[in-house]
């Protein structure tokens, strides 16, 4: 069991941290890991308009983020009103804006069902550094397995602060002639790089580990095709292949006949390495000719799962400006 959990502002530096959190990590030299020595063959951007995504070095070991997903799971095991009531709800009243455990199950899953989309059954927990000092007296209560989990996730977003960071550094130096980049690092990390100390303005960085479970009747699913509503996506790693990435269908206002109808494509994604996409406020505050990524998953083994239980993790990172308004949930669910 790791230790308790302890603050921010402690004896230890955010990589001795990680490295208590996840003792098997192997890493001599994060920075060596990060991008290396080499600069990527073409720009991010010409990546993403020819992909939908670029990859990106994965600082992270998989055998940490299944770390972190048996933690995940011990919490969930809390009773609900313990685990659901470390919780800060969203102000837009999207789970996208809440911090803390949120359970999303097909009774009662409206977000998908609006849409004609079939619902979906899915639990995750969203993390970022300052949640902490709000709910510390119920994570206390809650005990070591609140405590653990909390740990582990806040190690996680340290490394990957320092990821998403670079990430922007080169996408504001590989286009740096577009005045749409001009101050790009500044407009996400106003006080540069934190790595957690809470004095500092922090990024607004969340990170999501989720467990997928499994709908009744549905064989295949396990995320409806989207958007994400937010600048940045960082998809570290997940469970078992089927992320899909494509184009959305579009359909004329006037005839509501299908102009171009969905196109998608599975991801085969290369071990150790993270998968970089722009979100609907990306194209809305930055960059209008940079189309979202239009994604989901079509689960492969979900055959021997019963209705409930899980059939994938991920984590995943997302990156939002201050005062982001998410966009409609037509943007980022429904058709174009």
């Amino acid at each position: 069991m790791s230790e308790p959990i302890e603050s921010l502002e402690g004896p230890r530096g955010a990589q001795e941290l990680y490295r208590a959190s996840f003792p098997n990590f192997k890493v001599p030299d994060f920075f060596t890991r990060l991008f290396g020595t080499e600069e990527l063959p073409k720009p991010l951007l010409q990546q993403i308009k020819e992909r939908r995504f670029t990859e990106i070095r994965n600082p992270i070991e998989r055998s940490d983020v299944e770390s972190a997903v048996d933690s995940f799971r011990e919490f969930c095991e809390l009773p609900d009103e313990v685990k659901e009531g470390i919780n800060i709800p969203g102000e837009n009243g999207r789970g996208k804006g809440s911090l803390g455990f949120v359970e999303r199950e097909p009774e009662t899953d409206t977000t998908e069902t609006e849409h004609g989309k079939k619902p979906e059954h899915k639990a995750y927990f969203h993390y970022r550094p300052e949640m902490e000092a709000e709910l510390r007296e119920k994570i206390t209560t809650a005990g070591l397995a609140a405590e653990a989990l909390i740990q582990k996730l806040r190690a996680l977003w340290i490394q990957m602060e320092l990821t998403a960071f670079h990430t922007l550094q080169q996408l504001e130096r590989e286009n740096a002639e577009n005045p749409n980049y001009s101050g790009l690092v500044d407009r996400f990390f106003p006080d540069g790089l934190t790595q957690g100390e809470p004095k500092k303005r922090q990024p607004k960085l969340t990170l999501r580990i989720m467990l997928y479970k499994k709908v009744e009747g549905e064989e295949s699913l396990s995320a409806n095709n989207h958007n994400d509503a937010g600048a940045f996506t960082f998809a570290v790693c997940e469970s078992a292949p089927g992320l899909q990435v494509g184009s959305q269908e579009i359909i004329d206002e006037v005839s509501k006949e299908v102009i171009q109808p969905e196109r998608m494509e599975e991801v085969q994604r290369p071990e150790g390495t993270i998968l970089f996409w722009p979100g609907k406020n990306f194209q809305k505050h930055i960059d209008s000719e940079i189309e979202p990524t239009w994604h989901g998953v079509r689960q492969h083994t979900t055959n021997d799962v019963e209705a409930g239980e899980e059939n994938r993790y991920v984590l995943v990172f997302f990156l939002d400006e201050y005062n982001e308004i998410p966009p409609t949930l037509g943007e980022t669910h429904g058709t174009a």
